[in-house]
């Protein structure tokens, strides 16, 4: 069997196919541990503004996910700079809560 067209309808596919299981694994387990830190976030944080950010953030990252399964928006270059902000979003929302900590909290890890 020959693939004859550049293009998947599923970004996982398109990372398993060029790049093996490896390009997969290493893809999902990145974005995953970017939702996991955003999701921690949202149950931590008591600042509401932070909260409603990460839970809309929490939940974009897994409406992609699951969108990923029939399109190619994680592979797509017109998504690369969504994804890139998001992902700085989370970055920066995790700094902020963690500076925000009362003493002892910034080590406790979900």
């Amino acid at each position: 069997w020959v693939l004859r067209t550049g293009f998947t309808h599923s970004s996982y596919s398109w990372y398993l196919l060029k790049g093996g299981l490896v390009a997969l694994t290493v893809f999902v387990a990145v974005y995953a541990s970017f939702w996991v830190a955003i999701t921690t976030l949202y149950r931590r944080t008591q600042d509401s503004f932070l909260k409603g950010l990460s839970l809309g953030l929490s939940l974009f990252m897994a409406q992609l996910a699951v969108a990923s399964l029939g399109a190619g928006p994680l592979t797509s270059p017109g998504y690369a700079g969504v994804v890139g902000i998001i992902l700085g979003l989370v970055v920066v929302i995790r700094r902020e809560v963690i500076r925000h900590a009362p003493v002892g909290e910034e080590q406790r890890r979900d």
